[in-house]
């Protein structure tokens, strides 16, 4: 299961597109979300920014995957890391 602390804490999110009325973010671990244009107002959008202050829309995006896209991602994100250790070795 993904828990929502373990994509902010640490983490920085970074923008990559705007389309159809969203900002699409990521977060350093490779999590998508985006941002709607209606929910902006005056604020300022960085091109990377910590990952806690994005966590409302985070949490938005987990809620719309069904389980078997969160544990596509799980998976995903296991194999990043555990190649990521060899890559030390």
């Amino acid at each position: 299961m993904i828990k929502i602390i373990d994509l902010v804490k640490n983490q920085k999110v970074h923008f990559h597109f705007a389309r159809n009325g969203q900002l699409w973010y990521a977060t350093d671990s490779g999590f998508v979300f985006p941002v709607p244009f209606s929910d902006m107002g005056d604020g300022t959008f960085l091109p990377s920014d910590k990952a806690i202050l994005f966590m409302r829309y985070i949490r938005k995006q987990l809620n719309r995957m069904s389980e078997d896209e969160k544990l596509a991602y799980k998976i995903m994100i296991d194999y990043k890391d555990a190649f990521d250790m060899l890559g030390k070795l």
